[in-house]
C-alpha cells in the first residue's frame, strides 16, 4: 500500500465529461504497485456509471514493463468490470506490444471481451475508441 505523500507513477482520471473514457498516464519508472492501485481505482470509477467505459493507457513516457508484470496481467484481464470497453495503448515499445499480444492469446479465454489496440498517441487512442463505439452502436 502506498504511504501518504508517496508520489504515484501511474495516474488515472476521467478523460471526458461523460465519464466514458479513463486515461491512465504512466511515468518513466512506473511500478507494479502503482499499476495495481490505479487499476483498482479505475475499476471503482467504472462502477459509478452504467455505460461502457473505454481506457486509454498512455505509456509514451513509461514504456517499460516492471518486474512481476506478467503474473499480474492475469488479474488485469480477469477483474475488468462488465462495462469495460476497448483498451487503447498509446505508445509502447515493440517488446511491450509483443507482450500484450501474447497476453491476449493466453488470457483471451478468461475474458473474451478484453480488447486492446496499440496506437501512437492519446489523440489516436481517442479516434480508435470513437470508431469502436460507432461500430458497436454504443455497446462495444
Amino acid at each position: 500500500m502506498l504511504e501518504t505523500g508517496e508520489l504515484m507513477t501511474v495516474h488515472i482520471d476521467w478523460h471526458d465529461a461523460n465519464h466514458s473514457i479513463l486515461l491512465m498516464q504512466f511515468e518513466k519508472d512506473w511500478t507494479l504497485e502503482d499499476l495495481r492501485y490505479a487499476s483498482e481505482q479505475g475499476w471503482s470509477m467504472m462502477a459509478t456509471v452504467d455505460h461502457k467505459v473505454y481506457t486509454i493507457m498512455d505509456v509514451t513516457q513509461g514504456n517499460k514493463l516492471p518486474s512481476g508484470f506478467l503474473p499480474y496481467a492475469r488479474r488485469l484481464v480477469s477483474h475488468r468490470p462488465a462495462n469495460a470497453g476497448l483498451m487503447a495503448i498509446a505508445g509502447g515499445t515493440p517488446l511491450m506490444r509483443a507482450v500484450y499480444s501474447t497476453l491476449l492469446q493466453i488470457y483471451g479465454a478468461i475474458n473474451p471481451t478484453f480488447k486492446v489496440r496499440f496506437v501512437n498517441t492519446v489523440a489516436d487512442a481517442c479516434e480508435a475508441i470513437s470508431v469502436t463505439a460507432i461500430q458497436s452502436d454504443g455497446s462495444g
